[in-house]
C-alpha cells in the first residue's frame, strides 16, 4: 500500500478533495497521488475496491472515500517523493506493516476501516 505521512501525523493513503478539472473519482486519484507522491499514474492502473460515506467531525457534512487498488511499476516507485508541502514521508508498506500500523494508532482511522473491510490487513 501506497501511504504518505506529516510531520507528526498518521500515516494515510494519498488522497484529497475532488477539483473542478477532475472528471471522476480516477481522475481525482491520479492527480492526488502526482501531487502527493510524485507518482504519475495512468487511468488503468486504478482498480476501483470500493467506498464509503463518512460524516465530517468539524463540518459534519457527508463526504465519500474511495479505496483503489494501484499497479505500480518499480521506475515510477524509483521516482516516488513527497512533492506536497502537506507530508514529508512516502512510503510502500506491506499488508504485514499496514497491520502493524493499525495496530499501533499510526494509521488514519479510516482508512484503516476500508482497508480492513476489503482484506488489505490480512497476512
Amino acid at each position: 500500500m501506497l501511504i504518505v505521512c506529516g510531520p507528526g501525523k498518521h500515516w494515510v493513503p494519498p488522497g484529497g478533495k475532488k477539483e473542478p478539472e477532475d472528471v471522476d473519482p480516477i481522475a481525482t486519484l491520479v492527480r492526488e497521488v502526482f501531487q502527493e507522491t510524485g507518482i504519475r499514474l495512468k487511468r488503468s492502473q486504478a482498480k476501483l475496491l470500493g467506498s464509503v460515506v463518512r460524516q465530517g467531525r468539524k463540518t459534519k457534512k457527508h463526504y465519500r472515500l474511495f479505496l483503489y487498488e494501484i499497479t505500480v511499476t518499480d521506475a515510477q516507485i524509483g521516482k516516488a517523493f513527497p512533492v506536497s508541502s502537506e507530508h514529508e514521508l512516502v512510503k510502500i508498506v506491506t499488508r504485514t506493516e499496514l497491520a502493524g500500523l493499525v495496530s499501533t494508532g499510526k494509521f488514519s482511522a479510516d482508512s484503516a476501516r476500508l482497508a480492513e473491510k476489503y482484506g488489505l490487513l490480512k497476512t
